[in-house]
């Protein structure tokens, strides 16, 4: 529901260990929302600030000198 509290979360996880630095940008569509920097490999992002439509919510991560950059899946979040 509009005005609603949502948190979208990533996990970083490297696939030889060690545990990813750096940031995530969290986004809808094309619009960055926010970036985040990662604690323990995860970062979270919370607004009550989404339009009541249907948004595609995306994150990319910005990599470290360990672990290169990449990206997520969107998830789809409809408010109503």
């Amino acid at each position: 529901m509009s005005g609603q509290a949502v948190t979208f979360t990533a996990t970083v996880v490297g696939n030889y260990g060690g545990t990813p630095t750096g940031t995530v940008t969290f986004t809808d569509g094309t619009t960055a929302l926010k970036t985040v920097k990662l604690s323990g490999g995860t970062a979270s992002y919370t607004t009550s600030s989404l339009s009541s439509t249907t948004h595609s919510i995306s994150c990319s991560y910005s990599g470290d000198s360990n672990f290169q950059p990449g990206g997520c899946n969107t998830v789809t979040q409809t408010v109503q």
